[in-house]
């Protein structure tokens, strides 16, 4: 066997077992699953919560959000795929208070502030000018 094949096989195997630590990892989280379970990416730099999507009867969504507010969301059939979806997205590392603690900072504030300013010129309720004049204003 030469060096390059070792090297292969090594490879392999270590990914072999990197799936298996993600698949324990996952199993293990998933026990704990519930409504409001908040997970973070590796970074420290995003979450994810898990809710029941409001807009959507029945489907559930995870909500992620960093230290300036909500980001982006998944909507999913069910609790267990919004959380499968999260976990695949890098959320893994179980974070309870986490949107708490976020939200009583002034970053969030002010990234809420601007969210709401940027909602409003979206949807054509204010000029560009306004928006900016605005955003400045936060600051």
């Amino acid at each position: 066997m030469n060096m390059n094949t070792t090297s292969q096989i090594t490879k392999r195997e270590r990914m072999r077992l990197n799936i298996q630590q993600q698949n324990v990892e996952r199993q293990r989280l998933a026990e704990r699953l519930e409504i409001g379970m908040t997970l973070c990416n590796r970074d420290g730099t995003s979450w994810a919560i898990l809710l029941a999507d409001a807009s959507q009867s029945g489907q559930f969504r995870y909500q992620v959000f960093d230290a300036k507010g909500f980001a982006y969301h998944s909507t999913h059939p069910s609790l267990r795929q919004a959380f499968d979806d999260a976990f695949t997205s890098g959320f893994r590392i179980l974070d309870h208070g986490a949107l708490d603690r976020l939200a009583a900072t002034e970053t969030w504030r002010k990234g809420m502030a601007f969210q709401a300013i940027r909602d409003d010129y979206n949807a054509g309720r204010i000029s560009w000018d306004t928006m900016v004049q605005r955003a400045k204003a936060i600051e």
